[in-house]
């Protein structure tokens, strides 16, 4: 099950969706013809390609798929991060081992209501056309990605174990899912893990004081509360929503040269987040987002103002990098240049 090229294609909210039918679907084949079927779920660190608390994702998996075992992977800072204090790690595997366990008995997972999916097959077709919308059928969308962000020094300096495209062009289509999820990790629009969540959400509640909106909004709310599949989903892009930083990705936009197509894609970005920011609030009855976790969202808090100044640098840095400096100031700027991209990663505990 790939996590990663799936929410590069499509969005974050209809990925995680197709996968959920998709385990549905391949469980019923392999039962049919009486074949033993274990997933494997191909998951990165960032909620983009996967990644979130491993004991929430495994709940949120759809009944009667895992049967006692799940195969996954862990990859980047997440191996550090789980495995490096023996503590940590016996605290991870009990985690994992217990949601797997509790995933087979009866009741605890429970079958989504016929409603359920019917509202999430409507969410997850406005949020892919709304996601596909920019990232795809938007023709100025590709400028904006290689200038408001730094990819293309993420590919010249060979960060990671393979080339950043599969082929040797700029499409969209042939970026690796990595270095796409890294560069707006370190541009601080955080976009992979979200956009598309907002539209998906209000396309389906409707404007305010539309026949049924208020039923509607009720219906995902419950939703929110008893199907673990769609409170992880809206949990995660909280996580990643609360990494983001708009004044900041704002300043990254700023190093596009046609600023009057910057304006009009930061623009599009802006409204879908505060789109998704008040979908997620009337949905999870929250104040604010990560409102129910104050641990973690003191956490980001606290952390946030010491990754600010590096991103600030590295706006700088890239700016300098890009108007053609010297020979023998090329190669101070891209050593600066990695040393921020490092910094950052470490801050927002997120590469790609």
């Amino acid at each position: 099950l790939g996590y990663s090229d799936s929410n590069k294609e499509g969005g974050f909210v209809a990925a995680n969706w197709a996968l959920y039918k998709a385990q549905v679907e391949l469980t019923a084949v392999a039962d049919r013809h009486g074949v033993r079927l274990r997933l494997f779920h191909g998951r990165g660190g960032a909620a983009a390609r996967g990644g979130g608390p491993a004991g929430q994702a495994i709940l949120a998996q759809p009944p009667g798929t895992l049967r006692g075992q799940i195969k996954m992977t862990d990859q980047g800072e997440m191996i550090s991060d789980r495995y490096l204090d023996p503590r940590t790690a016996a605290r991870h595997l009990e985690q994992v081992i217990n949601a797997v366990l509790r995933a087979g008995f009866p009741g605890v997972v429970r079958h989504p209501e016929p409603a359920w999916t019917e509202a999430m097959e409507r969410i997850a077709e406005a949020a892919r056309a709304a996601y596909r919308g920019l990232v795809y059928d938007n023709p100025a969308f590709l400028t904006y990605f290689r200038e408001a962000t730094p990819i293309n020094e993420i590919s010249r300096l060979r960060i990671g174990s393979r080339p950043a495209s599969r082929r040797k062009s700029d499409r969209i289509e042939d970026l690796r899912a990595i270095p796409w999820v890294f560069s707006w990790m370190q541009s601080r629009h955080t976009l992979p893990g979200w956009y598309g969540l907002g539209s998906g959400l209000m396309a389906f509640i409707g404007p305010d004081g539309a026949p049924g909106a208020d039923e509607r909004l009720a219906l995902l709310r419950r939703m929110y509360r008893e199907w673990p599949f769609f409170k992880t989903m809206l949990d995660n892009a909280q996580l990643i929503i609360a990494k983001a930083d708009l004044g900041i990705a704002r300043r990254y936009a700023e190093l596009v040269a046609d600023q009057a197509l910057a304006e009009a894609c930061f623009a599009t970005v802006r409204a879908e987040y505060e789109a998704t920011v008040e979908a997620i609030r009337q949905v999870a009855q929250v104040d604010d987002i990560l409102a129910a976790q104050p641990v973690l969202q003191r956490a980001i808090r606290q952390r946030n103002p010491y990754v600010d100044p590096l991103s600030y640098i590295q706006i700088e840095l890239l700016r300098r990098l890009r108007a053609g400096p010297a020979e023998d100031e090329l190669e101070g700027l891209e050593s600066a240049v990695l040393m921020s991209i490092n910094g950052i990663a470490a801050g927002l505990k997120n590469t790609g």
